[in-house]
């Protein structure tokens, strides 16, 4: 945050200001740039922190409330309905409107906003907290080499599959799972497998 409020006063002091970036500025400060006019930013890439920054202020609610739940099984069910529910929240932005959007509008709509992105950053609460609850389970599991090859080929193919350029061309089924539902589950896979396995990859 600090460097944040460095780089953009010397970036708003050093680049041609138009009224339109003028009135984005406010939204860059505020860690609101995702939800700004984006090609009228001077820090176009701080959508992503805005996101993240979202994220920090939003987690210590989110784990408040999975206190209040009477076990772990609870809280992990909660996690994982709150995980799923970002594939929701996005096909009803990608299907509820009276016309298909083109790629751009995904982009603005879907792509960069923090509440059609959560799932991705739920999906790392998620696996803390099973790591914290059910840890010696997973390692116990994951000492099997058939399910340690399983879990990096299978993040392996999702990776691949989200290399492909279907997901916004036009934005449909695809493109709603590939932003935060398969995207979640490879990094996840992937974390697991590189905590309980050796090599040169872990």
């Amino acid at each position: 945050m600090p460097l944040s409020y460095v780089v953009c006063p010397i970036l708003v002091l050093t680049s041609p200001m138009d009224p339109l970036t003028r009135a984005q500025l406010p939204f860059e400060y505020f860690y609101l740039t995702n939800y700004s006019n984006i090609p009228h930013v001077v820090m176009f890439w701080a959508w992503s922190l805005s996101a993240e920054e979202h994220f920090y202020l939003a987690v210590p609610i989110l784990m408040a409330l999975l206190g209040l739940l009477p076990s772990a099984r609870a809280r992990i069910g909660a996690l994982v309905a709150l995980w799923l529910s970002g594939a929701v929240v996005r096909g009803a932005i990608v299907f509820g409107g009276p016309a298909p959007l083109d790629p751009f509008q995904y982009f603005r709509r879907v792509y960069i906003p923090t509440h059609t992105r959560y799932d991705i950053l739920v999906a790392g609460v998620l696996l803390a907290y099973v790591l914290k609850s059910h840890g010696d389970v997973l390692r116990t599991w994951m000492r099997r080499p058939g399910l340690r090859a399983l879990s990096a080929l299978g993040s392996l193919a999702l990776f691949g599959a989200l290399m492909t350029p279907e997901p916004f061309s036009p934005p449909g089924v695809w493109s709603v799972l590939a932003t935060g539902t398969i995207t979640g589950i490879a990094y996840v896979n992937l974390i697991v497998y590189l905590l309980f396995t050796d090599g040169w990859l872990a």
